[in-house]
């Protein structure tokens, strides 16, 4: 499964190892292993930084919006429905 992370970007779920919110302060510890991954950006203005096992993708959707996309996509893997023909319902 993938994850949208904003404009043409889907990322697997399965790499994603945290999301952040860039408008979090940070320790500075964090900020320099993000700065040893290579850096991707979506956008012109971030709001969330995906961290993957060899990447960052900084988007401009919110993490909060993020999180609620995985736990839809979740909760319809574990209703036992294919993925490509969930409901309105499971999307709202």
């Amino acid at each position: 499964m993938f994850l949208h992370i904003g404009e043409d970007c889907s990322v697997p779920i399965e790499d994603i190892a945290v999301i952040l919110d860039c408008g979090a302060e940070m320790p500075e510890s964090t900020l320099e292993s993000l700065s040893a991954l290579e850096n991707i950006n979506i956008g012109e203005t971030y709001r969330s930084a995906i961290v993957t096992t060899n990447r960052v993708y900084y988007s401009h959707i919110a993490k909060q919006t993020l999180r609620k996309r995985l736990q839809r996509m979740l909760k319809i893997y574990a209703s036992g429905r294919p993925m490509a023909t969930p409901t309105i319902t499971d999307l709202l």
